[in-house]
């Protein structure tokens, strides 16, 4: 498969998946609330990731990670309770 072609067929199924997921996204919302449909989506997203990039992962520093975590555990709780979050959810 040339280069052009592959390419078209990786678009293809990259708009197949972003298309389909919607459609997952509808159904999955009429059962749970946003904040564990997230949780459950960014997990199975690591899941699915974490084979592609283990051998980049391994490079990381210790400080690094510990970095990005602490400014995680600060900037999240400040971002859940902004306006435009709360509006998103539809909570008032």
């Amino acid at each position: 498969m040339n280069s052009s072609r592959s390419a078209r067929f990786l678009l293809f199924i990259t708009a197949a998946i972003w298309g389909l997921a919607f459609v997952a996204q509808r159904a999955g919302m009429d059962h749970m609330g946003p904040m564990v449909f997230n949780t459950i989506r960014f997990g199975l997203g690591s899941i699915i990731l974490y084979p592609i990039f283990r051998k980049h992962l391994k490079t990381v520093k210790q400080s690094t990670l510990y970095t990005s975590l602490l400014i995680d555990e600060n900037i999240l709780p400040v971002l859940d309770e902004s306006e435009e979050t709360t509006d998103c959810l539809g909570e008032e």
